[in-house]
């Protein structure tokens, strides 16, 4: 379900304090010792210190794919068709690593396993672009 959709829905049955849930401004993970803020913003990414300078690079240049990407703007979709492209070659399109591809698939877009990275990647793209919407309220 859409965020949008999610919200009509909460406020149609009177749930209008739905946004006092919200306690955290991001997902984290710990990493080599230390609680870190997984970057869902490309100024996030830059910051980032779970990623070495030309991990950000790369994977501050899939976030705004993922941000301006439109189901029905062929030219928000570089060439690639996103019901036949898996995650894993979208990944590899983006030179990321597999210790990078865990931020998005397991910690943004809440997969439990890696089988989401060969199924096509529209329903991560799905995801990923939930969470950015949730997480910019």
């Amino acid at each position: 379900m859409y965020g949008s959709q999610l919200v009509k829905m909460l406020v149609y049955t009177y749930v209008t304090r739905h946004r006092d849930c919200k306690v955290l401004e991001g997902s984290y993970v710990y990493r080599a010792g230390k609680v870190h803020k997984v970057p869902s913003t490309e100024a996030e990414a830059l910051a980032s210190d779970l990623m070495g300078l030309f991990d950000k690079h790369r994977f501050r240049k899939l976030l705004p794919f993922i941000l301006n990407f439109e189901e029905g703007d062929l030219q928000t979709h570089q060439d690639m068709d996103p019901n036949r492209t898996s995650m894993r070659e979208l990944f590899h399109h983006f030179d990321l690593r597999p210790d990078i591809m865990e931020f998005p698939g397991h910690v943004l877009a809440l997969y439990r396993s890696d089988d989401y990275l060969d199924q096509p990647c529209i329903q991560t793209i799905r995801r990923l672009k939930l969470y950015s919407e949730f997480m910019a309220r």
